[in-house]
């Protein structure tokens, strides 16, 4: 999946959250509009978050399904009596009929009259020690299940803690520890492992939902969870190099809260730590593609947050880096939607910074790269609204006739764009990309000598912002971004 659907698909799964399970489908099949490439991502997602829920909430079916904690068939010399017919089988597991004090003398080997009475020949009667060890185990099982979800879902109780759940800045960012590790040691291995993978998935997701609703906080706490339950696995199985890819994910997931609060240095530490992980993975494999691939966008990751934090400078090179090899590999798969995809989205982030610095040449040569780009991908069906972001960045780098007919042509851009990033008022990635939309044209207008204009335009980029900060979306790059604003809204007087 391309990287420019991450956002909007996020936004949309952490609404549908918020539905009733059977009305989840519906709201994303009309929220998508047609998009079948976004519509997949959504029910892919969605289908994770669900799938981790059910195994979330159900912790016995760990058990059942481990040949280990069955009992073995009895040998008796008549048959045994049947059960009765109505009695359901979780029934003959049900906890009423194993007391704490029942459980404790079972393990002791010290016989007791069961607190209920059980069906003749019931199974605690035949497997006395084997159900008392999966009572034990079921026991232990619903702890770690209730910190999970703890951890998972009651992150506004924690929420004044969250700072502390991260090193003090200019320190090693380390995972937050499972305060469940001692019942973990008790639970069965293909059981424990079942879950420690389920749990590092749900909370690594989690932290992506909560941070397309704008809550940061939870986000990075979701996050600290997954890197933890990550690092305990990467030291379990050394061998395993998809614990080392993942422990490079987590930590650009880290990275890019991080830098979205403001903490630009910690943020970086940690995307430039997935780097390394992803440099020293893709190096074992080097023909590995995919892998070549994960390198350039994790520098593609430290340019956007370098690009956000107004240092272009450095932004620049990460993003070169990353275009040189999905350059190399596009040309080696021409017809390659992804790779192309992929392109583009640097080849836009190349041209803006180049334009921001003032380096005109270059950003000219780009943006005509990425024009022939955006021309073969719109007659493969790409993107519909790529043409108007390459017209609106085509205004306001000007490669040619007067500021005047850059400003009618950014209008005209903008106009389209904004049929799509206004769609819908919960879509935080749009309306953010409609404010800064707003203040590029703003900007070209004053170029043009068009002020008045030009200040309304300005004037709206500054309304989304603190729509934004009312409803407790606006993160630190909104605030540079509204300072850089009001600093141009001083020429309208």
């Amino acid at each position: 999946m391309t990287r420019h659907l991450h956002e909007p698909a996020n936004a949309l799964l952490y609404r549908a959250l918020d539905l009733p399970s059977d009305q989840r489908q519906q709201f994303i099949a009309d929220a998508c509009e047609g998009d079948t490439e976004l519509l997949a991502l959504v029910k892919t997602l969605l289908a994770r978050i669900e799938e981790l829920d059910e195994f979330i909430e159900s912790p016995l079916n760990v058990l059942a399904v481990s040949p280990a904690m069955q009992p073995a068939a009895p040998q008796l010399a008549e048959p045994a009596a049947p059960l009765q017919a109505e009695t359901p089988p979780a029934a003959q597991f049900s906890a009423p009929a194993i007391t704490p004090d029942a459980a404790q003398s079972a393990i002791d080997r010290e016989p007791v009259e069961p607190a209920v009475a059980v069906p003749e020949r019931g199974m605690w009667q035949r497997h006395p020690l084997g159900m008392s060890t999966a009572a034990v185990c079921a026991c232990a099982l619903v702890l770690v299940t209730s910190a999970a979800l703890w951890h998972a879902r009651q992150s506004d109780l924690a929420r004044a803690t969250a700072e502390q759940r991260v090193q003090t800045p200019g320190k090693p960012m380390r995972g937050a520890q499972f305060d469940g590790s001692a019942a973990l040691d008790k639970i069965p291995v293909a059981a424990r492992e079942r879950f420690v993978n389920t749990a590092q998935a749900y909370q690594s997701q989690l932290a992506e939902v909560r941070r397309a609703g704008g809550d940061l906080d939870g986000a990075l706490q979701a996050a600290q969870v997954s890197l933890g339950f990550t690092e305990q696995q990467a030291r379990a199985h050394p061998e395993e190099v998809r614990w080392r890819v993942q422990l490079a994910a987590v930590h650009g997931q880290i990275g890019t809260i991080l830098v979205e609060q403001g903490r630009t240095a910690d943020g970086l530490a940690e995307l430039r730590k997935a780097l390394a992980l992803r440099q020293e993975i893709s190096t074992r494999d080097a023909g590995n593609e995919q892998l070549a691939r994960e390198v350039a966008d994790a520098n593609a990751a430290i340019g956007n947050a370098l690009m956000a934090t107004m240092d272009n400078a450095a932004a620049e090179p990460a993003f070169a880096a990353a275009r040189a090899t999905y350059a190399a590999q596009l040309r080696n798969s021409p017809g390659d939607a992804t790779l192309q995809a992929g392109l583009i989205d640097l080849e836009l982030a190349r041209a803006n910074v180049q334009n921001l610095q003032r380096h005109g040449r270059d950003a000219v040569a780009t943006l005509a790269s990425l024009k022939a780009l955006a021309r073969d991908a719109s007659k493969a069906g790409a993107d519909p609204f790529l043409a108007v972001r390459v017209a609106l960045l085509d205004a306001h780098i000007q490669p040619r006739g007067t500021p005047a007919q850059a400003y009618a042509a950014g209008q005209q851009a903008l106009s389209e764009l904004l049929k799509q990033t206004e769609k819908d008022p919960l879509d935080t990635a749009r309306l953010r990309e409609s404010a800064i939309a707003w203040q590029t044209t703003g900007e070209i207008g004053l170029r043009a000598g068009q002020t008045e204009s030009a200040c309304r335009y300005l004037g709206l980029a500054v309304k989304r912002y603190e729509e934004l900060e009312k409803s407790k979306r606006l993160n630190a790059i909104d605030k540079l971004r509204l300072g850089q604003v009001q600093a141009q809204r001083k020429a309208c007087g």
